[in-house]
């Protein structure tokens, strides 16, 4: 018997997934715990460092109101943008 032709598997696109304002801020607030990585919340959280660098401009333009978790500075908020941009680009960087 001959092998006719070939099957191409296609694979549907992932979902959209909805963060609601409180997750994006207890997201956001993850990055300013002391010795937290700030690469490795979005990957904890399985999104991508752009999703979290916009929700860190919407809390510091007070758009996303950020929960005080144990740890957090809060005003190393305006660090964290700078970070999260640059995570992707292989060193391992502290918002600190």
């Amino acid at each position: 018997m001959e092998a006719v032709g070939f099957v191409e598997l296609l694979a549907a696109p992932a979902a959209k997934r909805y963060q609601s304002d409180e997750a994006k801020a207890r997201i956001v607030a993850e990055t300013l715990v002391a010795g937290v990585s700030v690469n490795e919340v979005p990957r904890r959280a399985s999104l991508k460092a752009n999703h979290l660098s916009a929700w860190c401009m919407l809390a510091r333009q007070g758009k996303l109101v950020v929960p005080e978790i144990t740890g957090a500075e809060l005003g190393a908020l305006f660090g964290v943008a700078k970070a999260v941009r640059n995570a992707g680009y292989g060193a391992d960087r502290s918002n600190h």
